[in-house]
């Protein structure tokens, strides 16, 4: 029985040792992964930390793009109408180089009228230009001597208001003929607007 009881005691120290040497084994492997964490991993966490936000922001930007992207045909649709716009205002407001298109045009309407120029002239530019923001613009007063019944010259003065492009009536002066009662002689100032580029 003897032999059994020391059997029995080196078998529980040979369990303490293997206890021992495993609980050692465990605790030099919690030791070796507390080290990397702290040296190894720790830093990276913290520069990953540091760069989520600015791949967050990136993701954003990227969305914003895609979102443009998506847009690119509604963008080109909204130009195409600008420039259409632009078009439309170049007609209504010409440049100082067309006055003679102007007065060609106010011939032309005239004559719808039945009405007879007798002198159509530029005058000198009295008034100052409007700056906006680097474009200018500038009203050109035209002198227009014609005869005319009041009727054809309503309709005249109505065209004109109506026209494409953008022009005031800024002086009527209206004197009869002894020739007919119906035709006056007609002196008629009117200011057409013009775009002065540089």
């Amino acid at each position: 029985m003897d032999k059994s009881k020391i059997d029995i005691t080196n078998i529980t120290k040979l369990i303490k040792e293997k206890n021992q040497v495993l609980v050692l084994f465990i605790l030099v492997i919690a030791i070796i992964l507390a080290a990397y964490f702290y040296f190894f991993l720790k830093p990276e966490i913290g520069a990953l930390q540091k760069v989520l936000p600015e791949v967050a922001g990136l993701n954003k930007n990227i969305k914003e793009v895609d979102k443009l992207i998506d847009n690119i045909d509604s963008f080109k649709i909204k130009i195409a109408d600008l420039k259409e716009k632009v078009g439309q205002y170049e007609t209504r407001l010409p440049t100082k180089k067309e006055i003679s298109s102007i007065l060609n045009h106010l011939s032309a309407l005239a004559s719808e009228e039945d009405i007879q120029i007798t002198g159509i002239k530029e005058l000198e530019t009295i008034k100052g230009e409007i700056q906006e923001g680097e474009q200018a613009y500038s009203g050109v007063p035209i002198e227009i001597d014609m005869k005319s019944g009041y009727h054809q010259l309503g309709r005249f003065i109505s065209e004109i208001e109506n026209s494409d492009r953008l022009m005031k009536i800024d002086d009527l002066e209206i004197k009869s003929t002894s020739e007919n009662l119906t035709e006056h002689n007609v002196k008629l100032i009117i200011s057409s607007f013009v775009l002065v580029k540089e």
